[in-house]
């Protein structure tokens, strides 16, 4: 199965793991990242706690985080909460995120940038919806948007 039909039957955590552990080769980690690393404002949003699903590089630095949002929206207010808290202890990382239900998907390219400007660059590569049951690409572009 090709990346693209991976991606349009993304229906739940188990297709996500697939692609990106044995279609892509990333290094499963498949842990739990703890709520005591979270605020309350980011626990408010999530239906459950982040899982870092993958890894790579050379010192496995950067990570690929999913995130399943409680609402049946993609607010990307509520995504950058989640960014924000999480991009302290993961500065490289991807994000996927999902709704309640797993049928709509975003995907953000994060890196922190540490220096004076302490900017976050977001890249919004893809997003899904779904449509009678049918997920398709809503989106296939690389949109970076720096935070200050």
């Amino acid at each position: 199965m090709s990346v693209a039909n991976s991606l349009e039957n993304l229906r739940n955590i188990d297709t996500l793991k697939k692609l990106f552990c044995s279609q892509l080769n990333y290094e499963r980690v498949n842990q739990t990242l703890s709520p005591r690393q979270l605020n309350e404002t980011v626990i408010n949003e999530l239906a459950e706690e982040p899982l870092l699903l993958a890894s790579a590089r050379i010192n496995n630095d950067f990570h690929i985080i999913y995130s399943r949002l409680k609402s049946e929206n993609l607010s990307r207010q509520s995504e950058r909460k989640v960014v924000d808290e999480l991009t302290k202890k993961h500065p490289y990382t991807l994000f996927v995120f999902s709704n309640q239900s797993q049928s709509r998907w975003h995907f953000l390219n994060v890196k922190y940038d540490n220096t004076l400007q302490k900017t976050l660059r977001l890249c919004f590569l893809a997003t899904l919806r779904e449509t009678k049951n049918n997920l398709k690409l809503k989106e296939v572009k690389n949109i970076c948007v720096h935070l200050r």
